[in-house]
């Protein structure tokens, strides 16, 4: 288990690929699929992504990104240690190899000669998510200088019309809806700017034409949302898992990324103030609607009815719904100040939640989606439940380095050697107290400053931690009791 926690903290590169031949081939798929499966036309092909040749990043960073995105688990006697067990049940999962002396190490799959298929099914799509948090993230660093990116439950987000519903309706199609959302904030010289990505993550130990099939089917699933009659931009990231090495293959759907800027001041008033009950207008996707997504235009909600009208006279064709596709989501304009308060909640709730702090998170549900109370007959929540006797987790403190401490989860779990695997996970402790406190402008601003500290530590590298740009951090250590 030390030799595993030493390798958690070791960095490693992932390939990233954006190659002309694979957007072509992804585009040929989608289109070869769309022939027997009509929902495949709505949707928009591939751009290029200016990606370096690798990104750099460890275990410890991939499995944190797969903790803080998946910790929407229903509420439930045994959620939170679900949440535990879907961070730490793929430690030792990877490694790093090292081909020649000049080489960086790369990181790669342990043996998987002995992971039956509907295992590596599941690890697939679970590294997959943390993978391509790691590359977005990369992507939009460079693209957007200065902007930090928060990621949340798409499905969570849209399914209800709102970022923190509690009951999660089926998308009406077997593609659904993208994976996640990413928040995008920049507060600089008095002004706030917010940007939104759309994030399909995919992942395969199987050949490229699993790739392309994956890759075409996000470019259905990052077609659902418009903003203001706009689609936002979507990345869409596949994960080869090899035992030779990672690889990762990101391309880019265009759109409009710009969500809504304005005052300092205003930023504040907006995420501190508490939505008002609102669901998306939807309508289903014709024919023609294909025909203008898929050519790149970005068209007003005025200029569609106008051809949709003009349509009408031509073919009735041109208007028929297609069978099985999702439906569209429209935000309009005036709701764009309304998404923003709905996501930043979301965030503050993402990471409280992942601190352990199911009560603090739940008071960012705004008034109309509150969870009640549990009544009798009820299962009790996390809180009211013993935990087994193996299995310990308390709420608790911890720090990495002298200047960074985290107040959060943590969680005990005995080893045959007599010892004990303790993972801790939580919030550096000053902005929790700020989300606690519904601070959420300064607790965005800051966040920035602790990933900044952790990022300029030396010696970071040598421990089985890591420290998120939403300020989460984790470690993991061996205890003799």
């Amino acid at each position: 288990m030390s030799d595993v926690l030493a390798a958690m903290g070791r960095p490693g590169v992932v390939a990233t690929l954006s190659e002309p031949s694979e957007q072509a081939a992804i585009a040929e798929t989608a289109a070869k699929l769309a022939t027997t499966k009509p929902l495949y036309l709505y949707r928009q092909d591939p751009s290029l992504v200016r990606v370096r040749p690798w990104v750099r990043t460890s275990p410890m960073n991939v499995l944190r990104e797969l903790g803080v995105a998946t910790t929407f688990y229903p509420d439930g006697p045994f959620s939170d240690m679900a949440r535990h067990w879907a961070q730490v049940r793929y430690c030792g999962a990877l490694t790093t190899r090292t081909r020649g002396v000049s080489t960086l190490p790369q990181l790669a799959i342990g043996d998987t000669s002995r992971v039956v298929h509907h295992h590596k099914t599941a690890q697939s799509e679970h590294l997959g998510i943390g993978f391509a948090m790691v590359v977005a993230r990369a992507v939009l660093n460079s693209r957007h200088p200065g902007f930090r990116f928060q990621a949340m439950d798409a499905e969570v987000a849209l399914a209800d019309g709102s970022a923190l519903g509690h009951s999660v309706r089926s998308a009406g199609s077997s593609l659904g809806r993208p994976d996640y959302i990413l928040l995008g904030t920049q507060l600089r010289a008095g002004r706030f700017h917010t940007k939104i990505y759309l994030l399909e993550c995919k992942g395969t130990h199987g050949e490229m034409s699993r790739i392309r099939a994956q890759l075409a089917k996000a470019s259905v699933q990052l077609s659902t949302l418009r903003i203001d009659g706009r689609t936002p931009p979507g990345l869409m990231v596949a994960t080869k898992l090899d035992t030779a090495g990672i690889s990762c293959h990101v391309f880019d759907p265009p759109g409009d990324e710009n969500l809504l800027s304005g005052a300092a001041g205003e930023f504040d008033d907006i995420v501190t103030e508490d939505p008002e009950p609102f669901l998306f207008p939807r309508r289903h996707p014709t024919y023609l609607d294909a025909d203008i997504h898929r050519s790149g235009e970005q068209l007003s909600d005025e200029e569609i009815a106008r051809r949709r009208a003009e349509a009408g006279w031509r073919s009735e064709e041109l208007l028929r719904p297609i069978r099985g596709a999702a439906d569209i989501l429209e935000v309009p304009a005036e709701r764009r100040r309304w998404l923003l308060q709905m996501l930043a909640r979301s965030s503050a709730f993402t990471s409280l939640l992942y601190a352990g702090d199911r009560a603090g998170a739940d008071t960012y549900f705004p008034a109309w989606l509150r969870p009640e109370p549990p009544t009798s007959g009820q299962l009790p929540l996390d809180d009211d439940v013993s935990p087994p006797p193996d299995f310990t987790s308390i709420r608790s403190s911890f720090r990495l380095g002298p200047d960074l401490e985290f107040f959060g989860i943590s969680h005990r779990m005995p080893l045959p050697d007599g010892r004990v695997l303790v993972v801790r996970r939580g919030v550096e402790q000053q902005l929790y107290g700020l989300l606690s406190e519904h601070r959420l402008a300064r607790s965005f601003r800051r966040a920035r400053d602790v990933v900044g500290r952790w990022r300029t530590r030396s010696g970071r590298q040598n421990l089985p931690a890591d420290v998120g740009a939403d300020g989460t951090g984790i470690l993991m250590e061996v205890l003799d009791r």
